[in-house]
């Protein structure tokens, strides 16, 4: 073995030894990501533009699908700004049920099992307000057992969207 390739060998089981030595403390640590049957996928970043009503609006669409075998009820929407997590708007029931258009006949905030759905978001920020370079969206579900009733209320991890950079238009 060349010099070189003893030094990558010997970091390598230094590296995995660290390793070794850190899977029982990493073992009793929480989860960070909770497991959902919600996948939320954005179609495009959101564009900022300066609206008539002079406010800067953040339009945007989500896809979501229902990949469990339980229908999943939307709670709550909140969007974050990804650098500070503050909270840029909340949206929840007749809100919430207003930008959600689901496939087929369906109506309402939930998913059926195995649906999808598309999120119409319209994130309005005052016109002086800095536009976020990127947002975070927090879901709030309520996962159905089969015959309809709740099986427990979970708060999923973050998606992140990122912005284009910020431009200034006039919708009209």
């Amino acid at each position: 073995m060349t010099q070189s390739s003893l030094a990558f060998t010997g970091r390598l089981l230094t590296v995995v030894a660290m390793l070794a030595a850190a899977a029982p403390v990493l073992a009793e640590s929480p989860a960070l990501e909770i497991v959902s049957a919600l996948v939320a996928t954005p179609i495009a970043p959101p564009n900022p533009v300066l609206g008539a009503d002079a406010r800067r609006h953040l339009v945007h669409e989500i896809v979501l699908w229902d990949i469990g075998g339980s229908a999943i009820a939307l709670k709550k929407i909140e969007v974050l700004d990804a650098n500070g997590d503050a909270i840029l708007t909340t949206l929840e029931d007749e809100a919430l049920a207003k930008i959600l258009r689901l496939t087929g006949a369906g109506k309402g905030p939930a998913l059926p099992a195995g649906g999808l759905g598309v999120l119409f978001m319209d994130v309005t920020l005052a016109e002086d307000v800095m536009v976020p370079r990127a947002l975070k969206h927090r879901f709030q579900i309520a996962v159905s057992k089969p015959e309809g009733k709740p099986d427990r209320t979970r708060l999923s991890r973050p998606a992140q969207i990122d912005l284009k950079p910020s431009t200034s238009r006039t919708t009209r």
